[in-house]
């Protein structure tokens, strides 16, 4: 029975110890779908920024650009009126239309910078500036120093065409570069949320496959707790359980002042059962004992094998005398059954041994177990198919002061 007892206890640590790595890799894979979640949602929001980031400068930069064309149309409109003699009180003086100009000239070319545009581009930009500038030279020496003749109009003209020709250009090339800028941001974009839309998808299939896996394990965890918790063969209550509980209703009754009673079952021969008719015949008369114990048994007994042809019976707020009682008709019921086995009719008889907390003496559920372990052992020397209730004062073959119950005379039947 020890031995029985220590095998128990070290099969239900390694189910314990499976059911917490188990336990603790689902936990640890479930915190990481978390964390990766979380990352996705960070990576959609840092991507968002990126966006922002992108369109804000490269409308900066058509912004300047369209302003620069209506400078340079203003510019345009003030040489028109000096050559037509219009009284320079009337019009904006052509050095402050000229300094917005190349005023708005450097904030293009900055917006353009700023927003990392193409090198190419950037380039062909400043080479156009640099003509433009030449052309606002030659423009301004002739509005400003020269006089009104035909010639000097027609050159003005000419500059005019060349400048807004330039102009176009710039705003040209400004244009492409916000294209091109445009189009890789958008394929960026477009990568990025296939991307993204991947690592969700395989975040969300990962979930499921944890959820799954969850599911799986905690119903194998349960079943796994189930087997160490009841008898493979009977379905009854195991030993190691048996033992936790006697312990428990032991606390509970010192602590209300509760009885609680113990029975204790041994088969009589159940050795020459199995010699005859070998194991599976055992184990058919197991169930049905089992069966029986079960089906006679309270709602708040428990019943439960402890060992090979052992049995015990916990019976919570119960005297002795009810205990007693109890075991008879078990004791009864048992010697009157009938087992069906291979077309063979098998009996069985077997011994009880009964036991009381004893609140005067020793309250422990070590002690009560002794007892009835005692009475069992008084119930097999005095005959076997018995009931023997302590305290057993002596296992010698008389009595003594033990209460007894002796079935009827039916011998096992092989």
């Amino acid at each position: 029975m020890d031995l029985e007892s220590r095998f128990d206890q070290t099969g239900y640590s390694r189910i314990s110890r499976f059911c917490y790595r188990y336990r603790t890799s689902l936990l640890l894979s479930g915190a990481l779908f978390i964390i990766g979640m979380a990352l996705v949602a960070s990576a959609a929001t840092v991507f968002n920024s990126m966006q922002r980031t992108f369109d804000k400068p490269s409308s900066v930069v058509g912004y300047h650009s369209a302003r620069l064309s209506a400078v340079w149309e203003r510019l345009n409109s003030v040489v028109e009126a000096r050559m037509l003699g219009t009284p320079d009180d009337v019009i904006l003086p052509y050095q402050n239309v000229e300094e917005l100009l190349k005023l708005q000239l450097d904030l293009v070319e900055a917006s353009f910078r700023r927003a990392a545009l193409s090198p190419l581009h950037l380039s062909r930009l400043q080479q156009y500036r640099g003509k433009l500038d030449a052309t606002l030279q030659q423009l301004r020496t002739l509005v400003l120093h020269g006089d009104n003749e035909p010639a000097n109009r027609a050159r003005m003209r000419t500059l005019l065409d060349d400048g807004g020709q330039l102009v176009n250009l710039i705003s040209l090339e400004t244009s492409n570069a916000i294209a091109k800028a445009d189009e890789a941001q958008r394929v960026l974009l477009i990568e990025t949320g296939r991307f993204t839309l991947v690592l969700l998808a395989a975040l969300v299939a990962l979930g499921a496959v944890l959820a799954g896996g969850l599911i799986v394990v905690s119903s194998q965890r349960r079943e796994l707790k189930m087997l160490a918790m009841t008898d493979g063969l009977t379905g009854l209550a195991n030993r190691r359980v048996f033992m936790q509980q006697l312990e428990a209703e032991h606390l509970r009754a010192q602590r209300y002042e509760l009885p609680v009673s113990l029975i204790l079952v041994d088969l009589d021969y159940f050795k020459a059962i199995n010699d005859n008719w070998g194991h599976p015949g055992g184990d058919a008369v197991l169930r049905a004992v089992s069966a029986t114990l079960q089906s006679m048994s309270r709602q708040p007994d428990l019943v439960a094998r402890i060992g090979g042809e052992e049995f015990a019976i916990l019976m919570p707020e119960t005297t002795l005398a009810a205990a007693t009682d109890a075991a008879t008709r078990y004791c009864e019921a048992i010697a009157a059954m009938v087992v069906q086995h291979a077309g063979h009719t098998l009996g069985v008889t077997a011994s009880f041994g009964v036991a009381a907390l004893r609140h005067d003496a020793d309250p422990s559920a070590e002690a009560t177990f002794t007892e009835a372990d005692a009475a069992l052992y008084r119930a097999k020397h005095c005959g076997r198919n018995r009931v023997i209730a302590a305290p057993v004062l002596s296992l010698a073959p008389e009595l003594g002061n033990a209460l007894y119950s002796p079935s009827s005379d039916i011998s096992p039947t092989f």
